[in-house]
């Protein structure tokens, strides 16, 4: 899978079919090489990664466990329900 293009500015859905965000970047085991986390927000333009301030700043994100992806098409859906921090 080409991971930027396939995953980052896709839009994450939980299982009750709730926006979460987008896809901002991705975190990868050093090892295996292999995807571990989604950082998910809000991006005022999708698709094009923006630094992430993590307290008190203007975007903020969800980091979302790669185990709990379901299925990736057109979004990406996500098991269980997830808060997005934006609301």
């Amino acid at each position: 899978m080409r991971i930027l293009r396939d995953l980052i500015g896709k839009p994450v859905i939980d299982s009750s079919a709730k926006h979460i965000g987008e896809v901002l970047d991705v975190e990868f085991d050093e090892e295996s090489g292999e995807v571990t986390t989604l950082i998910v927000g809000h991006s005022k333009r999708p698709g094009v990664l923006r630094k992430i301030k993590w307290l008190g700043g203007e975007e903020k994100a969800v980091r979302i466990p790669y185990s709990k992806v379901v299925a990736i098409e057109d979004m990406v859906l996500v098991e269980g329900r997830w808060v997005s921090r934006e609301d």
